[in-house]
């Protein structure tokens, strides 16, 4: 004998049974997050925060612009795929650390995130999807090595900004 019968929901499921209703079908499953919004979520972010470091070193300009143009695409293929506008949610973190700090934290970020293409374009079944992610892996890591670059030039002068 199952304890439950003896609630008012065991009581329920019986009396269910009894009047030959279907069962319950338990909740959906939450479906696993979009990985087109999560990378659209990141490169956002990070246009936000290279925007704010070019502020602070000219040499950051170019790459701001390179992580808009990927946000551009991103945001289009949203667009495509969804019919809706994307609109950044979250607050950006643009703290200002130290300036070597922020390009290390940038670095590390644009250096995960071509992973992530890279196995998003292996993973995916959409050709579209699985060409544009392999292009943005690419392009990211070309990123990464010029954050590379600007970083070990400023080691190179002491940290300071040339």
């Amino acid at each position: 004998m199952d304890m439950n019968e003896f609630t008012l929901d065991g009581f329920e499921a019986i009396w269910a049974r009894v009047q030959g209703a279907p069962p319950e079908l338990p909740p959906p499953e939450p479906k696993a997050p979009d990985p087109l919004l999560r990378f659209l979520e990141q490169e956002a972010e990070s246009a936000a925060f290279e925007r704010e470091l070019s502020c602070r070193l000219q040499w950051m300009e170019p790459l701001h612009r390179c992580t808009c143009e990927r946000f551009q695409l991103l945001r289009s293929l949203w667009f495509l795929k969804t019919g809706e506008r994307f609109s950044l949610k979250s607050k950006c973190c643009t703290l200002r650390g130290p300036l070597l700090q922020d390009l290390r934290k940038d670095y590390l970020a644009v250096s995960e995130r071509a992973d992530r293409y890279a196995a998003a374009a292996a993973e995916t079944a959409d050709p579209d999807l699985r060409e544009t992610y392999a292009e943005l892996s690419k392009q990211s890591k070309t990123h990464a090595e010029r954050l590379k670059t600007i970083i070990r030039r400023m080691l190179d002068h002491g940290g300071c900004v040339l």
